[in-house]
């Protein structure tokens, strides 16, 4: 290189240093990389969309050149934007100036992105683009128009053919489905079921002929992209599902990758066992008892007349399984039952995408949940748009304590399936766990809408509101549900731990009589079913005696706890008789107790944080009160380190800032213990009597800060109760009574 070129190169990176260039670009590559860095983690948090990641680091990455050329351009000084060339060389002012403005575009980028993020619905289901369709249920048309389940099954079956289709986002049956006998606007259906198109059409059926008419729908303008009729005899049933689902495809410029799955080729079936498989559904998506039933014998009569069919099989496991959920059927008779139908489904096709789910549901019943999700994500795998094998897999993450997976598998199964009730439900359960319970409320309220008949819809909010401290608005929700239904017991001994959590234990006391003259035994005579909200109701009273008896009625139950191997429900339900015994006293019998609940995992599946958190509080108490400081402070370490991990899983409840300060008083690290304190209290905590009355945080009581956090609590609780008097007076038509009591236990009689 000459001399000449090295002063051409000297000149120039004078100029690139004169012109801000060199500054710009560590500036903007920084600021780029931070913004990438953010989305990646922020905005799977609002909604799943891979391409709003990806479209952000394109703009990123196109941005660069051009921050180059207005840098080397065009400087900023105090008299506006000049051409860099009109500028006074290393002007201290155009200097400061040039920097400020580069701070201006950078806070300007930031704000622009948090204004997008606030201003973007979270959990709102984000258009997929063009390969989507919804399988509307087809119209029967029959003469004697009694062909309505057979007409619904050939809509499933189409559904199910189209699944199979790599590439191709199907909505699921139940939300497709609820759109069912309306003539709903075609642009309102596929916004609610988040589709680009529609596949409609009609069944008419004559003795041995039939007719299936289907169209091909743009949501976007209601322009039939396809249409045609097909005339076959019964007997080419299969034949016909199978060329209707090819010509969508072809109509959707699709490419198929590998052989496609025929659900239907699963056993080969014959007509009459088909015909009573697609009956059986249409009867088993009811969920009712007696629906389950008939679902039930329709299965094993199509197994009895096709025993080679794998798919009827699937029916009878899945029909055993929610008759355990929905009926007396005892649980060891159903999964029995089901484990004979699952393995012969297997056995006749091991590829069928319906028998795995059905093996995870089986296995989730057994308390197996590391078979189930294996069993669940093969499914998956063979059918990826199983909004039930996606909301069960989320169920087991849930049950292990791992939030994120949980919510993301629900997440999944409400982009397939947005409209069913029980989805928006596991849904509600995530978010309201990760501290976003205003989501969870909106998706609680579809549920809600779906059973008007069911206090179920009241209850769950109740309990979304007794989590974050609405002690208020939770008891007015389940007077709402006693309206619907008078004698739920569940309702009153949740409004009996309502009236303790605010004090009023006159009032709890009438609400938990009421609710244990209702109450029944659960269908194994082992305890009762609500047992636990007595725990709950005599805790707050500071009655640990009386948790004592009711602790031993339920060892009772369990005569060789001790030394028999234990299921993890069984050891969860020792939980409450091992805190009981701790609080009376009896230190060693609740250490014994609480170790046979604890002795395969420092969280038993099934128990929040929050619990868990608690629980191991009054162990590392029991161990201290026992001489055993090293063995408290092991429980105590880990429980910090196991409440640290839930909150990086998502974990945001009031009570796990609760539960966190009980631990962090107990290893005497008082700051960060009323630091947790004073966080739950903002996020809602309000179990004030369950505070007072734990021996665990007594420590605390001597700190002016505790003593103000507390005030500020009882506070708070007396005003909800003053309003929650105002209410059931105004209810009763008792304003001026000093009996309010009296009215309300009235109420709870009628």
């Amino acid at each position: 290189m000459g001399p000449g070129n090295s002063s051409s190169l000297s000149r120039t990176l004078r100029d690139l240093r004169r012109r801000k260039v060199f500054r710009v670009a560590g500036a903007y590559a920084v600021t780029a990389w931070l913004i990438v860095e953010a989305s990646s983690e922020i905005l799977p948090r609002f909604f799943e969309a891979d391409w709003v990641i990806t479209l952000i680091v394109i703009l990123a990455l196109a941005g660069f050149p051009v921050s180059l050329v207005l840098a080397w351009m065009f400087d900023i000084t105090q008299d506006g934007v000049v051409r860099t060339r009109a500028v006074k060389r290393r002007s201290d002012e155009v200097h400061r100036m040039s920097r400020r403005g580069i701070d201006f575009v950078i806070i300007g980028v930031l704000l622009a992105i948090v204004v997008y993020l606030l201003n973007t619905p979270r959990d709102a289901v984000q258009p997929d683009g063009e390969q989507s369709i919804a399988v509307l249920p087809f119209v029967d048309l029959s003469q004697d128009q009694d062909q309505e389940y057979f007409s619904d099954g050939i809509s499933e079956q189409l559904l199910n053919s189209l699944v199979a289709v790599d590439g191709l986002r199907v909505a699921a049956r139940t939300s497709s489905f609820a759109f069912k006998g309306k003539n709903e606007d075609i642009r309102k259906i596929g916004e609610e079921l988040n589709v680009a198109t529609l596949l409609e059409g009609s069944v008419r059926k004559d003795g041995n002929k039939l007719r299936i008419t289907a169209q091909l729908i743009n949501v976007e303008d209601g322009f039939h992209l396809w249409s045609q009729t097909f005339d076959k005899e019964m007997k080419d049933i299969f034949a016909i599902q199978e060329e209707i689902s090819s010509a969508i495809v072809d109509a959707l410029k699709l490419t198929l990758i590998g052989e496609e799955p025929t659900r239907l080729a699963a056993g080969s079936p014959n007509i009459e066992a088909y015909e009573l498989y697609l009956l059986g559904r249409h009867h088993w998506h009811t969920r009712t008892p007696e629906d389950l039933e008939k679902a039930l014998v329709l299965f094993e009569a199509a197994v009895a007349s096709d025993p080679e069919y794998a798919l009827a099989y699937t029916g009878i496991a899945d029909s055993y399984l929610f008759l355990d959920l929905y009926s007396d059927l005892p649980r060891e008779e159903s999964i029995r039952q089901a484990k004979a139908a699952v393995a012969k489904a297997l056995e006749l096709d091991d590829r069928l995408a319906e028998a795995y789910a059905s093996l995870g549901l089986l296995r989730m019943h057994s308390s197996e949940l590391t078979a189930a999700e294996l069993a669940l994500r093969k499914a998956i795998e063979l059918q990826p748009n199983s909004s039930m094998a996606h909301m069960w897999l989320g169920s087991v993450y849930m049950d292990t304590s791992r939030l994120g997976l949980g919510h993301k598998e629900y997440r999944e199964a409400y982009m397939i399936d947005p409209l069913h009730p029980v989805v928006r439900l596991n849904l509600s359960q995530a978010l309201a766990a990760m501290g976003r319970d205003e989501e969870a409320a909106k998706h609680l309220q579809f549920w809600g809408t779906q059973n008007p008949d069911s206090a179920k819809g009241e209850m769950y909010m109740a309990y979304l509101d007794l989590t974050y401290g609405r002690i208020d608005k939770a008891v007015e929700r389940m007077h709402l549900a006693l309206a619907i239904e008078p004698e739920n017991a569940d309702v009153h001994f949740m409004l009996a731990q309502a009236y303790a959590t605010l004090g009023d234990f006159a009032g709890a006391e009438s609400w938990m009589s009421k609710g244990l003259a209702l109450q029944e035994t659960d269908d194994s005579g082992e305890m009762t079913k609500h047992s636990n909200y007595r725990f709950d109701y005599h805790f707050a009273r500071g009655e640990f005696d009386a948790m004592e008896r009711l602790a031993a009625d339920r060892l009772g139950e369990l005569p060789n706890w001790r030394t028999a191997a234990l299921d993890h429900k069984q050891r969860v339900s020792l939980v409450w008789p091992g805190a009981s015994s701790i609080l009376a006293g009896d230190y060693a019998e609740g250490i014994e107790i609480l170790g046979r609940a604890f002795e395969k995992s420092h969280s038993p599946m099934g128990m929040e944080p929050e619990s868990v958190l608690a629980v191991q509080g009054l162990r590392a108490y029991a161990y201290k009160k026992l001489g055993q400081p090293a063995k408290a402070a092991e429980i105590l370490d880990r429980s910090v380190e196991f409440a640290l991990a839930a909150r990086e899983e998502g974990w945001a409840t009031p009570g796990v800032s609760s539960a966190l300060a009980v631990v962090y008083a107990c290893q005497e690290r008082f700051d960060e213990a009323l630091a947790e304190l004073n966080s739950a209290v903002d996020q809602g905590w309000r179990n004030y009597w369950f505070t007072v009355n734990s021996p665990v945080t007594k420590d605390l009581e001597s700190h002016s800060e505790y003593q103000r956090t507390m005030a500020r609590i009882k506070e708070d609780l007396d005003l909800m109760l003053n309003r929650v008097r105002e209410r059931e007076a105004t209810a009763r038509g008792e304003i001026g009574s000093d009996d309010w009591r009296l009215a309300v236990t009235e109420q709870a009689g009628q």
